[in-house]
């Protein structure tokens, strides 16, 4: 079965299902996450004999069947009207009745916020009889909780356990056998907190592997490459000795009381220290915790940065980016080639992290499948920073670039997402791009197809829409430094010679433009803005209809605004202080009207975790704040029409920062 087509249920309402399940399954706690009363979950006797004597009006009968593989399930029907769910245990019975509950409607679109349909019918699509089983073999996703996002409070802070599972959950509803965090830096120098994270991790995990999961924590090398508040094993360089004795002390406080299976290694982002040492660390790395737990796997990131000190002679004069230097470790290491943004391996890749395209990166994945070799692929689903939902912007060129490489790489078997967030839409691409990893579709517009066919089709063609339009604009057309924001580390990384996100010309330098340059950029931005704003508006009034309303509304919105501000600044350059000042009171106007679409967006989130993912507020993480915090004060927006307005009119406003 590769999709389910859903269509409208005239069916009268069957009312609820009734779950048959082991008693030992823990179904009753699986299910609870969902969220809807009218899932009944009874864990007693043979659940094909109970399902069978039911008079429930949807009887479902849960059954173990050890000889299929562990992931794997078939959804069949028995004469008496009784739905049997076959499967491996955990995962595979716990997808099998997550598939039956699709065909009945329900989509399991953000983990805190299911689509519960209002009238329980018959269910339809083609989904009876084919034992399913999965496409990649470690289907995963990654939290990157050095960002204050959703999933900081859930697994980090401890604070949050009812989300931690409700997350679990969604995630394997949604098909992954793998999730993951990232460690921070809170723990290294305090007992009593190490202590209480200890405590709170352990239930976390074991809640994880109870449902089936593999679980991993992502952990930095070197503390002199840790920009951020990542946990380090190594605070920096030393003698092997000292190392050592610090890797012990750190990684014995991460197992002592939590059973990982995978801890990822990470290496920072813009500098690193000489190959050998790199090497010698890594080895060390993967020695101190292969023998604290010799069952937990190593896995290591490599990274993107095409900056100059960045490159790194290597065996026979090889140049390769330095974090290429884990192909010279340990073989048991396994390496995840890892891409950022919603750039792909095989297009351009618009100078993001200085890359024109990431084919070091895809030839070396392409070496490793082709040798039968262990290796990942570690893409985004969101980058967060100054780019996509904290600016904010709706971006399902995502999902159009996710299944782009998985088509490019068809035998990938180890595929985790990098996930930053899943408000404005962003659970899409989780959900979506986790879909795909579990069966791949011929085309990627079938995915929209099937997340939206339970709710208005329309939906779909908006998302597919929109996507198309991304895809031409902001990667084969570059524009996407104009669509995001920039804050001071930015621009100071500018200066410096250090890209992250893809660059794009100051103001002023656009003003200093021969008038034909300026013209052509102006033009270019307005046609992104024009193809924006041609795409249909939806009209449904459900949360997941309005949702992407707003999303096409603020980057519809965005694009005009900053085409405006570019118009601007052209006329600046061209003497005419009179069209300047035009564009700038059409920006003025576009950006009042992107903060009614933030307001209603910002009433309306489906988890603010306790009010906090968009003011200031005290967490571990480096931003002192949610990450949404930026989008609700559109703050980029904000500092960039002061910087266009003082340009053009000589106003003397102040500019924001948009940073810590």
């Amino acid at each position: 079965m590769l999709l389910l087509t859903l269509a409208a249920c005239t069916a009268p309402d069957i009312g609820e299902i009734t779950v048959y399940a082991p008693a030992d399954a823990g179904f009753a706690a699986f299910l609870s996450t969902v969220g809807d009363a009218r899932i009944v979950v009874v864990e007693e006797g043979d659940p094909l004999a109970e399902a069978g004597r039911s008079t429930a009006p949807v009887p479902v009968a849960v059954v173990v069947d050890p000889s299929l593989c562990t992931e794997c399930y078939r959804l069949d029907r028995e004469g008496d009207g009784v739905y049997v769910v076959t499967g491996g245990e955990p995962l595979g019975v716990r997808y099998g009745v997550s598939a039956l509950l699709e065909a009945f409607g329900w989509r399991f679109f953000h983990p805190t916020d299911t689509f519960v349909p209002e009238v329980i019918g018959a269910p339809v699509g083609d989904f009876l009889g084919a034992v399913e089983a999965p496409q990649i073999a470690r289907r995963g996703l990654h939290l990157h909780t050095l960002h204050p996002i959703d999933g900081l409070y859930a697994y980090w802070t401890g604070e949050s356990p009812e989300r931690a599972a409700a997350i679990t959950d969604w995630a394997v509803r949604n098909r992954a056998n793998h999730l993951q965090w990232v460690g921070l830096d809170d723990i290294t120098d305090s007992p009593a907190r190490l202590a209480e994270w200890q405590v709170d991790t352990a239930a976390v995990v074991e809640h994880a592997h109870a449902q089936g999961l593999t679980v991993g924590l992502g952990i930095q090398l070197f503390g002199t490459s840790n920009l951020q508040k990542a946990f380090d094993l190594v605070d920096a360089p030393a003698d092997t000795e000292t190392m050592r004795e610090t890797m012990e002390e750190r990684v014995g406080g991460l197992v002592a009381a939590t059973d990982w299976d995978v801890l990822n290694l990470s290496f920072g982002e813009f500098s690193g220290v000489e190959p050998a040492e790199f090497i010698a660390a890594t080895n060390l790395a993967r020695d101190v915790i292969r023998t604290a737990d010799p069952t937990i796997e190593v896995t290591a990131t490599i990274h993107v940065g095409n900056q100059e000190d960045l490159r790194v002679d290597w065996k026979a004069d090889e140049d390769l980016l330095y974090y290429f230097l884990v192909k010279y470790a340990d073989p048991s290491i396994v390496p995840w080639v890892h891409t950022v943004m919603y750039y792909t391996l095989t297009e351009d890749a618009g100078g993001a992290y200085g890359h024109d395209t990431f084919d070091e990166h895809r030839a070396f994945l392409e070496e490793k499948l082709a040798a039968g070799e262990p290796v990942g692929y570690f893409p985004e689903t969101a980058y967060w920073v100054a780019f996509d939902n904290s600016v904010p912007t709706y971006l399902p060129l995502y999902v159009r670039s996710r299944w782009a490489d998985l088509a490019a790489f068809p035998t990938l078997q180890d595929h985790v997402l990098f996930s930053s967030g899943w408000e404005w839409g962003y659970w899409q691409n989780d959900w979506a791009a986790l879909r795909m990893s579990w069966r791949m579709p011929d085309d990627w517009r079938d995915v929209y197809a099937e997340m939206f066919a339970s709710l208005d089709p329309t939906l779909a063609d908006v998302a597919v829409a929109l996507a198309e339009a991304e895809h031409t604009h902001l990667l084969e057309g570059r524009k996407a430094a104009y669509l995001a924001g920039r804050d001071d580390f930015i621009d100071l990384g500018d200066r410096l010679g250090v890209l992250a996100q893809p660059d794009r010309p100051d103001f002023d330098e656009v003003a200093a433009l021969p008038a034909e340059d300026a013209a052509a950029l102006v033009a270019g931005l307005d046609a992104m803005a024009t193809d924006f704003a041609a795409i249909a508006t939806p009209t449904g009034t459900d949360v997941w209809s309005v949702e992407v309303a707003d999303g096409l509304a603020v980057t519809t919105l965005r694009a005009r605004y900053i085409a405006a501000l570019y118009a601007s600044a052209a006329a600046t350059g061209a003497g005419d202080t009179e069209a300047a000042a035009t564009h700038l009171d059409l920006a003025a106007t576009t950006l009042e009207s992107a903060r009614a679409v933030v307001t209603r967006r910002h009433a309306a989130l489906h988890d603010d975790v306790d009010g906090r993912l968009t003011v200031p507020g005290e967490n571990p993480s480096l931003y002192q704040f949610g990450y949404l915090r930026w989008a609700d004060e559109l703050c980029y927006w904000s500092r960039e029409y002061a910087q266009a307005s003082n340009l053009a009119v000589g106003t003397e406003l102040d500019v924001p920062a948009c940073a810590l």
